[in-house]
Order: C-alpha cells, then sequence, then structure tokens
C-alpha cells in the first residue's frame, strides 16, 4: 500500500453443499453479495477459466505476446475469430452426434449405500480434432451429411464421469 492507502477488505465464508469445504476470500460487499451470488459468481469465473484451458491446450496459446500497447493487435483478434468458430462448430458436432445417438445423458448408481450420480461428458479436445480433419471441406462448403456423420462417430467421444468426483490438480511447472 502506498500513502496509507486504506483498502477495505471483508473475508467471507461461503458453505458449498459438496464432498469437499472451500473458504472463498472476496472484497466484495457483504452487504450486496449474499453467500448464493458469490458462489455464482466464482461459477461463472470458473467455466471461463476452463474455457481459456480449451483454448491453451488446443490452439497453441501459451505464449501470447500481447504486453505492447502501441502494437496492432489484429491478427490476435482474428485468431480469436477462428478458434471461436471452431470451437462452435464443434459444439455443432456434439449435438449432431448426441441427438443422432441418443446418448444416454446421466445415470445413478448405488456405491456403498449411497446413490451416485454419473454424467456424460463428450471430449472437447478430440471434437476439436475432427473439426480440423474437415476444416478444407467446410471452407469449400462441401460438406456432405455423410462426411459430417463419419466424423462426429470417429471423433465424438463420450464418457461417464462420477458427480463430486474432484481429482487433485497438478501443475505441470513446479512453482
Amino acid at each position: 500500500m502506498e500513502n496509507n492507502d486504506k483498502y477495505d477488505i471483508t473475508f467471507k465464508s461461503a458453505t458449498i453443499n459438496m464432498k469437499y469445504e472451500y473458504t472463498l476470500l472476496t472484497n466484495l460487499d457483504n452487504k450486496k453479495y449474499d453467500d448464493k451470488i458469490i458462489k455464482k459468481l466464482y461459477a461463472e469465473r470458473w467455466s471461463i477459466a476452463i474455457f481459456f484451458k480449451l483454448l491453451k491446450y488446443n490452439f497453441k496459446f501459451e505464449h501470447l505476446i500481447e504486453h505492447n500497447k502501441k502494437q496492432n493487435y489484429d491478427q490476435y483478434k482474428k485468431l480469436y475469430l477462428v478458434n471461436l468458430s471452431i470451437i462452435y462448430l464443434s459444439k455443432i458436432f456434439d449435438k449432431t452426434y448426441y441427438y443422432n445417438n441418443k446418448v444416454k445423458k446421466d445415470y445413478i448408481k448405488k456405491e456403498k449405500n449411497k446413490n451416485i450420480k454419473y454424467v456424460n461428458r463428450p471430449n472437447k479436445s478430440n471434437i476439436i480434432k475432427g473439426v480440423y480433419k474437415i476444416l478444407d471441406i467446410l471452407l469449400k462448403s462441401k460438406l456432405k451429411k455423410n462426411i459430417l456423420e463419419n466424423v462426429c462417430l470417429c471423433y465424438v467421444k463420450y464418457k461417464f464421469i462420477k458427480l463430486g468426483d474432484h481429482k487433485e490438480r497438478k501443475s505441470k511447472t513446479p512453482f
């Protein structure tokens, strides 16, 4: 802090009904933001983090050089738009496969006298690889139904994931 600036920092604990207990630190005002709003904001932030992870690992964004304010960033803007288009195409592929093959959404299994819910999730990175395979056909507007169905069959893969089962996140580079 410079010049004896004072900051109002509020520590607020929120109970999240999950297997684990978390403490979220925030500088949001207690009177304006209750526990539910803070949890909602955190969930939204987390979905953005997952989106950027998808960008980073599928579109080679590990090393972006965007620190120079005088530089023109049109190339990055175009790259972002292309990547967003590919992500939207991958969602179309996913939904095409999902509805054509009547994928089971979820199921409940009894484990150790508890009902455990499993949800079916697609492998998004794999679907993006499928989009890349037929990107040339897409750009030339020559995509036919049978090509789309074949790519969906090859690249859209679902896996049942146990809800509430958290795996420890490990960094590739130690800090």
